[in-house]
């Protein structure tokens, strides 16, 4: 699916088992993305708060998207790229990868193999 040019005040956007998703020129308050196995989000744009959620082994690639809060929650082996101003909280539990961009304060909690690092 590939949308542009999105704005609101709230946006959801889910992949439940494989389907790839391409957001570009979003301007949202609220943006929440979510994957449930195998597939791929990839959003550019604005937000003031991003939420992702990856449960398997999707990937979340958000560089593009400028964001003020961000939490990242990956349950299993996917990977997501972030760019937080703000605040950014991460919890992995498993083999998942977040690189982040920005000058946010981290908060994080790993359990496993899984790594946080800046870009």
């Amino acid at each position: 699916m590939l949308a542009e040019q999105i704005k609101g005040p709230r946006l959801l956007a889910r992949v439940e088992g494989s389907g790839d998703i391409k957001l570009n020129g979003l301007a949202v308050d609220e943006l929440k993305l979510e994957i449930k196995g195998s597939g791929d989000i990839l959003a550019s744009g604005q937000a003031s708060r991003l939420a992702v959620a990856i449960a398997g082994s999707g990937d979340v690639q958000t560089a593009d998207l400028k964001a003020d809060d961000v939490s990242v929650s990956i349950a299993g082996s996917g990977d997501a790229s972030v760019q937080a101003d703000k605040t950014l909280a991460v919890s992995i539990a498993g083999s998942g990868d977040v690189v982040y961009s920005g000058n946010a304060t981290l908060r994080k909690t790993v359990a496993g193999s899984g790594s946080v690092s800046r870009r």
